[in-house]
């Protein structure tokens, strides 16, 4: 039973990172990620230190929280951004009191999303940078009372689960309350506040992109399609398995997501 809940977890991880996966479909992943807790923080910081960090979505809103301070805003996420967003999200489920601070998105009124100019393309350095930039300084110019206890400063992902994998995930979030009100106090007593230094990610680059990835996106919304339209009707079953297992035999690189509703309709 735990072997198959990590392999689902591990599945959930991958579907993060897949560029053929919807977006809807991500999100529902990130979801599965935050509320299996303890269980997937392993998983998330052993890819979190392996080379690669491709981008996840192109647009997405980013509540204000833990990875950004700031106002909800649209960004481009990558995989390791997305990475530490969970692992925050576990760890401190009760970032602020304010709403958007404990994850809810607060959606930006249409006038500004209809007047709203896309940002310039920028490089992958660039947009770490412009994440950190607004992740880091914005903690030495908000109070604890606007900030809550939104507060990044695991430097070392590495080093925390080492400290506390045998801790129950209640005594890991206690910690991290203790840390958050520790800091803010030395922070509050000083002129300026000093954002601990985060490792240097400038490096990474993004794994090549599957050729045909247009033709594999297709085929992965029609193998969802055919596994939403057989379950709960078992003589639709026969049909959807053909279809899936004939997916499988044309697209070899959408194996593991037809092996995930394969056995979903089982």
């Amino acid at each position: 039973m735990i072997d198959e809940r990590l392999n689902t977890l591990r599945y959930q991880l991958w579907c993060i990172e897949d560029p053929v996966v919807l977006p809807a479909h991500k999100l529902r992943a990130v979801n599965v990620l935050v509320q299996a807790g303890k269980p997937a923080i392993e998983l998330l910081i052993e890819r979190f230190n392996q080379p690669g960090d491709p981008i996840t979505m192109e647009q997405v809103l980013v509540p204000t929280g833990i990875m950004n301070p700031g106002q909800p805003r649209m960004m481009c996420v990558t995989l390791k951004y997305q990475i530490e967003q969970i692992l925050y999200d576990i760890i401190a489920p009760d970032q602020a009191p304010r709403p958007e601070l404990r994850g809810e998105i607060a959606t930006p009124p249409r006038d500004t999303l209809k007047t709203s100019v896309a940002p310039p393309k920028q490089t992958l350095a660039q947009m770490k940078s412009d994440w950190d930039a607004a992740r880091d300084h914005s903690i030495g110019e908000l109070a604890p009372t606007e900030l809550g206890g939104a507060y990044a400063f695991v430097n070392d992902w590495v080093a925390f689960w080492d400290e506390h994998r045998h801790s129950e995930l209640e005594d890991i979030q206690n910690w991290y309350r203790a840390q958050v009100q520790r800091r803010w106090a030395r922070n509050m007593s000083q002129a300026t506040a000093q954002p601990g230094p985060r490792p240097d990610q400038s490096r990474e680059t993004e794994p090549p992109l599957p050729e045909n990835l247009g033709l594999l996106q297709k085929a992965y919304e029609q193998a969802w399609v055919l596994a939403e339209g057989a379950k709960g009707q078992p003589h639709r079953k026969p049909i959807a398995f053909k279809g899936l297992e004939d997916i499988q035999r044309r697209h070899p690189y959408l194996g593991p997501h037809i092996e995930y509703l394969l056995l979903q309709l089982a």
